[in-house]
């Protein structure tokens, strides 16, 4: 079965950037659900923001309701935000003449962006896909363009192939473009990319590479530069599942740095415990390891908490 795009190299991605609270955050998440498919999600984030020289803690908080009705495959949901942002999202998928397809009407209010609808459609084939996006500003704070995006998605055998070109009114003749390949030979997993900023005038590269090793453990590496400048940014990161309640993670980092500069390099780990059915709590670390050898470049050592009800 075709992928789209945002599917090739996502199980790297995944493992590299999931379950690492970091930065100070502490973040307490409660979710429920009734038998009659109606669901709610609130979180509560204590986090703190880097600007220039100074640090300042940011409390936000969410509620997310959800409606489901499984047997026309519809859904709507709406989140609504401490900071007085609203959206909503109509859902429509599976429809009976189009088996694997969705299309989503989400609308938002902010008071930093202003109001805006997007239109969001996709289809997936056992060997294309294809997926398309709109965005309209009905009010902005500021001029905002309006964007559009494409893609268009291939399967043979174990690869995957995708395009995505996302446009805005700015420049229309200047697009970004995006291709991306994918071998996958569960449970082996190697991505590739390359994207170009025709506006920007930019491209980057991107390799990934993932591995499910046993049914406990797993691992990734993920590579990318910034062909131009020469910046290069590395992840490798593991996952072992210490036993069913418990699992320990651990990725080392490669801060964006180019040849001119100093590299910065970080370990990150984590701990996530199954508490009781309903209570999982994750802890994270982030260590400068350049301090161990006397430097003093790049972020100081920071923590995370990160509390789940459900």
């Amino acid at each position: 079965m075709a992928k789209h795009a945002a599917d090739i190299g996502k199980d790297a991605r995944d493992l590299i950037a999931n379950d690492f609270p970091i930065d100070g955050s502490i973040k307490f998440t409660a979710q429920s659900k009734t038998p009659d498919n109606v669901s709610t999600k609130a979180v509560i984030n204590r986090a703190l923001k880097k600007e220039k020289s100074t640090i300042r803690e940011v409390i936000s908080a969410s509620v997310e309701p959800k409606f489901e009705w499984k047997d026309k495959n519809v859904e709507l949901s709406t989140k609504f935000t401490s900071s007085n942002d609203l959206s909503g999202t109509l859902l429509l998928k599976n429809l009976s003449f189009l088996p694997k397809y969705e299309l989503s009407v989400t609308g938002t209010q902010s008071e930093r962006e202003g109001t805006s609808v997007e239109f969001i459609g996709s289809l997936l084939h056992s060997k294309i896909g294809t997926k398309g996006s709109f965005l309209y500003p009905v009010s902005s704070v500021g001029k905002k363009p309006i964007k559009g995006s494409a893609e268009l998605t291939g399967y043979y055998k174990n690869w995957f192939t995708g395009l995505r070109v996302v446009l805005n009114t700015d420049n229309l003749t200047a697009p970004k473009v995006e291709g991306l390949v994918s071998f996958n030979n569960n449970p082996i997993e190697v991505s590739g990319g390359v994207t170009h900023d025709l506006k920007e005038e930019t491209t980057s590269a991107q390799l990934s590479f993932y591995h499910k090793y046993r049914s406990d453990v797993k691992y990734a590496a993920e590579f990318n530069v910034d062909v131009a400048s020469t910046k290069t940014s590395a992840n490798l990161a593991g996952e072992y599942k210490l036993d069913d309640s418990t699992t320990l993670k651990a990725k080392w980092v490669l801060k964006p740095t180019d040849l001119s500069e100093q590299p910065q390099f970080r370990l990150v780990g984590s701990v996530k415990q199954q508490i009781s059915p309903v209570l999982t709590s994750t802890i994270g670390v982030d260590l400068n390891v350049t301090t161990f050898f006397g430097e003093s470049t790049g972020d100081a050592h920071s923590f995370g908490l990160d509390i789940k009800f459900q």
